[in-house]
């Protein structure tokens, strides 16, 4: 957390366990993992993950949505 702002570190310590658990599941870190951390961890992980930029998504574009065909009923 010490490479962050003292905004950025802030607005972390101040997240719910559930904000930080969905933005770290958003982020790409399985549930599996995500469950067995304590607030501590879950703080370090999601701080670690803003410091390098890895807390954002990239923009969903045409190309990276799956093809998703629906049945029709006949």
């Amino acid at each position: 957390m010490d490479t962050l702002s003292d905004q950025q570190r802030e607005l972390i310590k101040k997240m719910s366990d559930d904000r930080l658990k969905e933005k770290l599941s958003a982020a790409g870190i399985p549930a599996s993992v995500i469950d067995t951390l304590a607030r501590p961890a879950l703080l370090d992980l999601y701080s670690q993950l803003v410091a390098t930029g890895r807390d954002k998504l990239p923009p969903a574009t045409a190309e990276s949505l799956p093809d998703i065909e629906l049945e029709k009923d006949a």
